[in-house]
């Protein structure tokens, strides 16, 4: 699990990132990428940002019924992200939503996906390479 202090945790922090960050969309998940930057711009120094990167993944009824599925897709991208946060260089708020294709993955294709998509978003520091 990753530290608290690079996690999303608020309502609040969520809709920034939905509302203000670029959405991509990959095959098992739509990712929001919200770099710090921008966010301070539109905060205009009312919200307390912090350089550190932060993720957060949202979870939904629409994912499947059944919670047990959902928790299992849940801790599939939490322990992908936490492998390659090394990756993510500072100062990016990242949401990830899985899709429904994702239900049936295994962590090896989760885990590609997601190491992809960071290798090509801007998003990936030199600490990865």
């Amino acid at each position: 699990m990753l530290p608290k202090k690079n996690r999303i945790h608020t309502r609040f922090e969520f809709g920034k990132v939905k509302k203000f960050g670029d959405p991509y969309r990959y095959r098992y998940f739509y990712l929001y990428a919200l770099p710090t930057s921008r966010l301070e711009k539109i905060s205009q120094g009312r919200w307390d940002i912090g350089g550190q990167s932060q993720v957060g993944f949202l979870m939904s009824n629409k994912l499947h019924k059944n919670a047990v599925v959902r928790n299992r897709v849940k801790r599939l991208f939490r322990e992908s992200v936490r492998q390659n946060f090394d990756r993510i260089s500072t100062g990016w708020w990242l949401v990830f939503h899985p899709r429904f294709i994702c239900v049936g993955a295994k962590y090896e294709e989760i885990n590609a996906d997601i190491t992809a998509v960071l290798q090509k978003l801007s998003v990936a520091g030199k600490a990865g390479h």
